[in-house]
């Protein structure tokens, strides 16, 4: 797991979506337009316990490949940073959008071609952020974590019996909404400027 220098990264793994996701939806209760329903807490919690290792098992098996695998092979070959990231990203989003395609009743709320521009950009900035951190602390754990705790707060945050989004498109807990996007974007910048600086000192 490669801990040792490393403690703060894990901790930005952990903290990532809760901190993003939780402003969202913040920002979306304050304007009105998210609705927490009553028994949101006691909801969420059950959902958390019963989902959280068949979350965490498939993220650990899908980061294994991209970032544990895919990654790495990349870097081997000789693909520049951002170049590396977003090769990454455009195969894991494949892969969702075949889910995405196939589930239409998880993504109602927007057309399928806009829906999967909006994927496309937001798994591309998951991609950097993912691929930073992995770099960055040379294991593929903290991606996993990252990777995990997104998926365990996102779908639970779909379910209208506990949260009520009016306009999905803009205030959703997931990774094709635009606030979601924005905020992935500038979260994206910074971890690439941080693999960057690190990669520099390494080379020192």
């Amino acid at each position: 797991m490669n801990l040792r220098g490393n403690i703060g990264a894990y901790g930005i793994a952990f903290l990532v979506f809760p901190i993003l996701m939780g402003g969202i939806l913040g920002l979306g209760w304050l304007v009105g337009d998210v609705v927490f329903q009553p028994g949101t807490g006691t909801a969420l919690i059950g959902t958390f316990a019963i989902s959280l290792p068949f979350i965490f098992a498939a993220a650990f098996f899908e980061e294994v490949g991209w970032r544990g695998y895919l990654e790495p092979r990349l870097k081997a070959f000789g693909v520049p940073t951002v170049r590396r990231h977003l090769l990454v990203g455009l195969v894991w989003a494949a892969w969702h959008i075949r889910y995405i395609l196939s589930h239409p009743e998880d993504y109602s709320h927007l057309p399928p071609p806009q829906l999967i521009v909006l994927t496309l950009v937001g798994i591309s900035a998951m991609s950097v952020i993912y691929g930073a951190i992995r770099t960055v602390t040379q294991s593929v754990w903290p991606a996993v974590i990252v990777h995990g705790m997104g998926n365990l707060l996102a779908w639970p945050m779909e379910d209208g019996a506990a949260v009520l989004v009016e306009t999905p498109m803009v205030f959703a807990a997931r990774a094709d909404s635009l606030l979601m996007i924005a905020a992935l974007l500038v979260v994206a910048g910074f971890a690439l400027r941080w693999e960057m600086r690190c990669e520099n000192l390494a080379e020192q």
